[in-house]
């Protein structure tokens, strides 16, 4: 026997020596990860929490329900672990293992954690050899006293739903709902344990006593919570400043499209815009109002790396872990001079250790517009141009006398208008070891506009990945995120403009679709369909994101950070346009477009973070410096005609190219910043903070290029306090804050502010100067506006009060915070001296300053309430309401004009921003009544002579019968420019969301409200469906104009006085209530219970399957009449001066429909 073992011995040493290293290691290698992995895969599974309640139910029934909690399989005979006999266990959010071990030790059965994941159960032989049913000896001892007790809140009041279990058994029962219970024991030394959601566990010996009363301590694990800070993070006990955490599973990942649609509706003062209704359109976030005039965008930091807008746009929602909003001074001013607007951190989701874990989500679903408008049928079109015509002594066309143009032919808005598809498909890996984490994610998107014929794909792709080498911690990611347009958006105004009786095509109009002229319609409208048909531009766009960081523990509690980021973008956009005829016969020739675009930066920041405990002190310390690259940003186009034929859809064989636009240059500005900020915590009571940055921007002029930026909150946790615990013992928490600060707004334009302005005409090299003694024209340059080295930065200084409340156990909390934000050194246009000669056209010459000041001031105020019903039945809801008060309160003393904007259609502007009044508010007319006849007017004119003692004085100027009168308010008799106010403004008084989401038994359902009030909003829809200057379609609320003498109207005469200073002179005729309450997402699903997946290939193919259902903008609440109330701003205007106006030129938000599921593997 010894001899054949050594043969084999010796043939198996021959063998290992024939494998090359390489064969070696990767035996090893490989033979290590699976134990690894079979280890973690244990480890994993136990580490699962669950909540389980079950009295007197049967052992077989409770491991099922653990089954379905914990994702796992129990393998056990029935009879060898009794499971058919009743037990009582109750754990509230504890580790499988713990359960495990409260409910088998007493059952004298042990388990084990098998390589796939699987728990084995074996019964001792002890309980084997019982009988079914009987019971140990100490199990009958302790069956016969009846004891009875209370259980009570920290307030006293009596608390229902604890368990109260015999210790060491499964013994046990629940409160009532007064919190009394009885229960039966007989042995002194019997301990009974008392648990409950949100409160200490105790254990109490039972002695001789026949009564026990316990009152219940508060546990809030909630307050050690880690909270993302600028350069680092705290506990939320810690935390002095305004922040709001928004987790990506409770605002509905899954079902958002953008990661501005997860703050919707949950952080008090934070108002998310959604620009555009069409595919992927980013959003607008304005934290604490406006108070700015160059930019009102707030910082981003995605993994605690400065970003951009651009990049939190391309991060995919599924790849968010969670976003903190820093809102006060104390939380941003170590940002600097950028975050005057506020700061949203992004936290990403990243490995943990572990066997690979996939995750497959996919979502189809339809999108369509939520509302269109009752346009006129083709008759009453007809009656319309008719009275235009009259008002305007033109010529109808013959055939307005035949019924060819009183046939209803098409229904524009039905043509334009679809169900868009909607497509959505993510995939995760994650996975890993102690050592290395790994995190892979793959998505792509496709989205229909809810109008022709525009198309948005988006891939994106996510790789990260973390390693701990000792006391070295590095991390990497890659962002990619690539984009594409395909078509264009039909126009909705062209759509209601468009004549009803016109069919679609027209195969003798060169483009082969109809078209309106002014001879042959008495219209020039543009077929809604054709541009869309025959012009087709594609665009392409690319982001890449790479971030890196080391970290190493020097000492203990001292840690140095170094960390990389960069964007790297671009895009390329072609188009291709058949030769069309357009309305009033306008050509479209054939062409080709090709055009190219990038640009790369990086951002470079390096900071060393201290942590100690030293007794009940704490002290933190942050100190560092950041440099942002300016990069550089190049772009192309070009145009080409003369094209053979439509074969070739392309600008290489056009016979005639042009350039048609170039630039290069930086990217953004350059700068440099030192940063440092101080902590510190006395007895986990009184806190302290303080931080202070340097920056140093490159747009700036050399005498004011730095900035100091400061930050300081204090807070106090009276809660912890024994004269409040014993005082106000219905609180479970309490925390006042204050925190004030300076911070900055660097995103100010350099050209023509900081840098002279130059103009050469339009195109570049028209302007000529008459030189030398034949007085020829030469080409050459001007100043535009001069420049000003002496531009500081604005700064806004905020103070911010806060309190923090919590009842029941923090399942009920409540937070109110007051601030008193104030911008100063805003930038404004001043005049300056006529010799300078500043000006491309002869006009006033002007130069930027740090002039302007405004404010906001507000109140915020959020509840939310959390608990665990019996059963299983898990709910949560929440409320947010925000109040702010937006107020310029100067504009300078070197030039005190108003800032006016929001032209559009050829009419003036229609926004005012001056001191006392809103940023960008609407400033105008206000409107009396439509003149109903000749005999009123003549009434007010009287009125108007005999106060002015002038016969020749008249009310309104050119006023006619059907015209608006417009009121007198300054009381002189005639209505002059002296008449216009202040008529209301785009920035909403207050904004508010609702939360709520609940599970019970695989169900799940989450459900956004959001809204806005106090506002107003300019409908410049109305130009076209309230007015008739040109000869157009209309809505049917047209039909309420003015048509003869005597009407009473509520609109004026059709085409009469409808000019900039007439009938269309900015008014509150323009203006509706933008108020709105719109219910965001509603969101069903349902998780199939494990056992139904045991039935798939054995449980071996599925960890998870989960189905839903989900509504976006299901309903909307408004009085506004237009196409929906979620206006941004004017098509290429700001969101300071032009914002609430909408100029037809957007899509409405559209109302989608989804179904999805997700698989775990």
């Amino acid at each position: 026997m010894k001899k054949n073992r050594y043969r084999k011995n010796r043939a198996s040493l021959c063998l290992l020596m024939r494998i090359s290293l390489a064969q070696l290691i990767f035996s090893i290698v490989f033979s290590s990860l699976t134990y690894a992995a079979h280890v973690s895969k244990a480890q994993e599974v136990l580490e699962r929490n669950v909540t389980l309640h079950a009295d007197k139910v049967e052992l077989a029934t409770v491991l099922d329900q653990l089954e379905q909690k914990a994702n796992v399989k129990f393998v056990y005979s029935n009879k060898a672990i009794r499971a058919d006999r009743p037990v009582a266990i109750h754990v509230v959010n504890q580790k499988l293992a713990a359960a495990l071990q409260t409910l088998l030790v007493p059952l004298q059965i042990s388990y084990q954690v098998t390589p796939s994941g699987r728990i084995l159960l074996k019964a001792s032989k002890e309980l084997q050899t019982k009988s079914t049913g009987q019971l140990s000896t100490q199990m009958r001892d302790m069956l016969a006293q009846v004891l009875k007790g209370k259980v009570s809140d920290e307030n006293g009041d009596g608390l229902p739903g604890v368990s109260v279990r015999l210790k060491g058994t499964q013994l046990g029962t629940l409160t009532d709902a007064s919190g009394n219970f009885d229960f039966e024991v007989s042995n002194l030394e019997a301990v009974l344990v008392f648990s409950f959601v949100g409160y200490k566990t105790q254990e109490v010996a039972v002695g001789d006593r026949a009564v026990i009363n316990v009152s219940m301590v508060p546990d809030d694990k909630s307050l050690n919570e880690v909270v993302v800070i600028g350069y680092g993070s705290s506990r939320k006990q810690d935390v002095v400043g305004s922040v709001d955490i928004v987790s990506s599973k409770d605002a509905g990942a899954t079902t958002a499209t953008n990661p501005s649609q997860l703050l919707i509706g949950k952080s008090a003062g934070v108002q998310v815009l959604q620009s555009n209704g069409a595919p992927g359109s980013d959003a607008q976030i304005l934290i604490r109002g406006t108070g700015s005039f160059t930019g009102v965008d707030p910082l981003y930091v995605i993994d605690g790396i400065q970003g951009s807008k651009t990049m939190f746009n391309t991060l995919a929602t599924q790849d968010i872990e969670n976003i903190t909003i820093l809102k006060d001074a104390s939380s941003t001013a170590i940002y600097g001079s950028a975050a005057a607007n506020g700061v949203v951190i992004i936290t990403t989701k990243r490995g943990k250790s572990g066997a690979p874990r996939i995750n497959f989500n996919t979502q189809w679903g339809v999108a369509k517009a939520w509302k269109t408008l009752d346009l006129l049928n083709a008759s009453q079109y007809i009656d319309l141009l008719k009275d235009f015509a009259a008002t305007t002594n033109s010529a109808l066309p013959a055939k307005f006398n035949t019924s060819e143009v009183t046939t209803d032919r098409t229904d524009w808005q039905k043509e334009i208008f679809r169900s868009g598809l909607v497509s959505q498909n993510d995939l995760n890996i994650s996975g890993g070891s102690e050592k290395v984490a790994y995190n892979f994610s793959l998505g792509y998107i496709k989205q229909q506009a809810i109008v022709k014929n525009f198309t948005n794909s988006r891939l994106n792709a996510r790789f990260a990945l973390d390693e701990t080498l000792g006391r070295f911690h590095l991390g990497q990611s890659l962002n990619i995120r690539y984009t594409k347009d395909d078509g264009q958006l039909a126009s909705i105004s062209e759509a209601v403009y468009y004549a009803p009786y016109k069919p679609i095509y027209d195969p003798a109009i060169p483009g082969g679709y109809s078209n309106t002229t002014n001879v042959d319609d008495f219209s020039n409208g543009n077929n809604p369909l054709a541009a869309i048909n025959l012009n087709h531009p594609i665009n392409t766009g690319f982001v890449f994101f790479p971030q890196v960081f080391a970290e190493v523990d020097i000492i203990a509690g001292l840690r140095f950070r170094t960390q990389l980021s960069a964007e790297i973008g671009g895009g390329k956009n072609r188009s291709y346009q058949y030769g069309y005829t357009a309305g009033n016969n306008l050509t479209n020739p054939q062409q080709a477009t090709l055009g190219f675009s990038n640009y790369s930066f990086y951002t470079l920041e390096n900071y060393f973070s201290y942590n100690k405990v030293f007794g009940k002190h704490s002290v933190s310390a942050t100190l560092g410096n950041s440099y942002l690259d300016p990069g550089n940003a190049s772009g192309l186009n070009a145009t080409g005609t003369k094209i053979p034929n439509d074969a070739i859809q392309n600008i290489s064989v056009a016979q005639s190219q042009a350039v048609t636009g170039s630039n290069y240059g930086y990217a953004r500005s350059s700068v440099i910043s030192y940063f440092a900020r101080l902590g510190y915590t006395f007895d986990d009571k009184y806190i302290l903070t303080g931080s202070f940055r340097r920056d140093g921007a490159s747009n700036f002029g050399a005498n004011n290029r730095f900035g100091n930026f400061y930050g300081l909150g204090v807070a106090w946790r009276f809660i912890d306090e024994d004269f409040i615990k014993n005082n106000l013992n219905f609180l479970s928490d309490g925390k006042i804050r204050f925190g004030l600060g300076r911070t900055g707004n660097n995103t100010i334009p350099t050209t023509g502010v900081t840098s002279v302005l130059t103009y050469s005409g339009n195109p570049n090299g028209n302007l000529v100067y008459s030189l030398g003694t034949n007085e020829g024209f030469n080409p050459g340059t001007t100043i535009n506006t001069l420049s000003n080295p002496n531009i500081r930065w604005e700064s806004t200084d905020q103070t911010d009060i806060g309190l923090d409340l919590g009842f029941l156990s923090n399942r009920l909390s409540v937070t109110v915070d007051w601030y008193n934000r104030k911008s100063s050194g805003l930038l404004v246009s001043v005049p300056v001296s006529g010799s300078t000669g500043a000006s491309s056209s002869g006009g006033q010459p002007s130069k930027f300053a740090n002039a302007a000041s405004a404010q906001n001031k507000g109140v915020e105020f959020s509840v939310g309430y959390r608990d665990q019903a019996r059963g299983g039945f898990q709910y949560n809801v929440s409320a947010n309401l925000a109040y702010n008060k937006n107020i310029v309160n100067s504009l300078g003393s070197e030039f005190a004009a108003p800032i006016q904007g929001g032209a559009f259609s050829n009419l003036p502007t229609f926004t005012y921003t001056a001191a006392g009044s809103a940023i960008g508010s609407f400033f105008g007319y206000e409107v009396s009544h439509v003149a109903k006849d000749q005999a009123e007017i003549d009434a007010l004119n009287a009125q108007a002579a005999e106060k002015a003692g002038d016969a020749t004085t008249k009310y309104q100027a050119g006023l006619l019968p059907g015209d608006f009168i417009f009121k007198d308010l300054d009381g002189d008799g005639k209505v002059t420019s002296t008449d216009q106010k202040i008529l209301g403004n785009p920035i909403p008084k207050i904004v508010y969301g609702f939360n709520a989401g609940a599970s019970y038994k695989g169900f799940d359902l989450n459900v956004v409200v959001s809204g806005v009030s106090g506002l107003k909003i300019l409908n410049a829809f109305k130009f076209v469906t309230d007015n008739e200057s040109t000869g157009h379609n209309a809505s049917t609320e047209i039909l309420k104009r003015w048509r003869k003498a005597g009407d009473v109207a509520e609109l004026p005469r059709a085409g009469q006085s409808a000019t900039g200073d007439g009938n269309l002179r900015p008014s509150d005729w323009w203006l509706e209530n933008g108020s709105y309450l719109r219910l965001r997402n509603v969101t069903l699903g349902y998780t199939l219970p494990q056992g139904l997946l045991e039935g798939i290939g054995g449980g071996k193919v599925f960890k998870s399957i989960r189905v839903y259902a989900a509504a976006q903008n299901l309903l909307t609440f408004t009085k506004y009449k237009g196409y929906d109330p979620e206006v941004s701003t004017q098509n290429g205007g700001s969101y300071i001066f032009s914002r609430g106006i909408d100029d037809r030129l957007q899509l409405p938000q559209p109302r989608t429909l989804l179904c999805g599921l997700q698989l775990g593997f």
